[in-house]
C-alpha cells in the first residue's frame, strides 16, 4: 500500500507512456479498494480510461458506482482560479470535497488521483500558477488521504532546467519520460 502522502510526477514524451503509467497507478488502486479520481483533458481522460479497460477494469461499471470519477482539467481550473492564480479556498473546497466524496463510506481509503491541471497551466504559459497549484496539492495532503500522480509533457522542459528542478522538488517520486523508472525524491519534505 502507498504511503498517505504520495505525490508523483510523470514526465512523458508520448501519450502512450502517460496512459500506461496513469492506468497502472489507478487500476492498482481500484483492485486494492481505492477509488480513482481523474482530472485531465478529454483526450487524456479517454486514453487513460481505455488503457484501464485494457487492464481488465470495468470502467463503465466503476464510473456508475462512483469508484472512478473523471473530470475535465480545464473546467476544474475555471472553478479554482482567480486572476490567473489558483485560489487556496476554492481549491480546498472543490478538490478537497471531490476527494471526500470519492472516499465516502471508507474512512481509511486512500483515493488515487491522476491530475494534469498543472500541465494545462504550464501549456498556457502560467508556470507560476502551476507551481502554486503543486504547493496547494501538498497542503491538501495534510488534510485528506490521497495519492497523486501528476502528468507533464516532457517537451515543456527542454530548455527550462531550473523550472524542471522546481517541479521535481514538489513531488515525492519522479518518473522520467524514457526509462519508465520511478525515482524516490529524497529532497522532498513529507512533513
Amino acid at each position: 500500500m502507498l504511503p498517505t502522502h504520495h505525490h508523483a510526477v510523470q514526465f512523458y514524451s508520448h501519450q502512450v507512456q502517460l496512459f500506461g503509467t496513469a492506468s497502472g497507478f489507478l487500476s492498482e488502486g481500484l483492485i486494492s479498494g481505492q477509488p480513482a479520481l481523474v482530472i485531465a483533458t478529454r483526450a487524456h481522460r479517454e486514453g487513460i480510461l481505455d488503457a484501464m479497460r485494457g487492464r481488465h477494469i470495468d470502467v463503465d461499471q466503476a464510473q456508475r458506482v462512483g469508484e472512478i470519477v473523471a473530470l475535465d482539467a480545464g473546467e476544474e481550473l475555471s472553478r479554482i482560479m482567480i486572476e490567473g492564480r489558483p485560489d487556496r479556498d476554492r481549491f480546498d473546497g472543490g478538490i478537497g470535497s471531490l476527494i471526500d466524496r470519492a472516499a465516502s463510506g471508507r474512512p481509511h481509503a486512500t483515493v488515487r488521483v491522476y491530475g494534469e491541471m498543472v500541465d494545462v497551466l504550464w501549456t498556457d504559459g502560467l508556470t507560476g500558477a502551476a507551481l502554486d497549484l503543486e504547493t496547494l496539492w501538498n497542503g491538501l495532503a495534510k488534510r485528506h488521504r490521497f495519492s497523486l500522480l501528476c502528468g507533464y509533457a516532457a517537451g515543456h522542459f527542454t530548455t527550462q532546467v531550473e523550472q524542471f528542478q522546481s517541479i521535481c522538488e514538489h513531488h515525492t517520486h519522479v518518473i522520467g519520460p524514457d526509462a519508465g523508472l520511478t525515482i524516490p525524491n529524497r529532497r522532498h519534505d513529507l512533513s
